[in-house]
């Protein structure tokens, strides 16, 4: 009996070992993200070979109306993405959009958060102005890889400005 607890608790030691090793050369092979914001809703028109649907709601809205919108579900390098981009009357609408999507305060002209987890879902929003996307999809080095193909021409750097 007690060798088939031995062999037990190695076998969960040595999985729990990889899964953790496995998590972590992901997320550290990973690009980093370029944080970039766009300033015309058109420049999302670069995705359309890439879209497979509209989305017709975002649950993170909460009743808040952009004045132009772009959210579509994309297909890129065989992972599904949920990207949603608006443009708001002003900033303190485009802060309350980041609130609801990230549960952070801020106060800030321009910001952006990342929130993932190798398992699960990833998220990404950023915002300058009344300009404010998020996307949302699984994986991490996939994601990041994703995020910076679409903000890639996009012309606010958030790297530099961000406080």
């Amino acid at each position: 009996m007690k060798l088939k607890n031995k062999l037990l608790i190695t076998a969960i030691v040595i999985v729990v070992f990889t899964f953790i090793s496995l998590s972590l050369m992901l997320f550290f092979t990973a690009e980093p993200i370029n944080n970039l914001v766009f300033t015309n809703i058109d420049s999302f028109d670069k995705l359309s070979q890439y879209v497979t649907k509209d989305i017709a709601t975002d649950d993170k809205l909460n009743g808040l109306l952009p004045e132009q919108s772009y959210t579509k579900e994309i297909l890129y390098n065989g992972h599904t993405y949920s990207v949603y981009a608006y443009i708001f009357a002003d900033t303190t609408t485009t802060i309350s959009y980041f609130k609801s999507c990230t549960g952070k305060n801020t106060d800030t002209e321009y910001n952006f958060s990342m929130s993932t987890n190798v398992l699960s879902n990833s998220d990404y929003v950023a915002y300058a102005g009344c300009c404010i996307y998020r996307v949302v999809g699984n994986g991490y080095r996939e994601f990041t890889n994703t995020v910076n193909f679409i903000n890639a021409s996009f012309p606010i750097d958030l790297n530099e400005t961000n406080p």
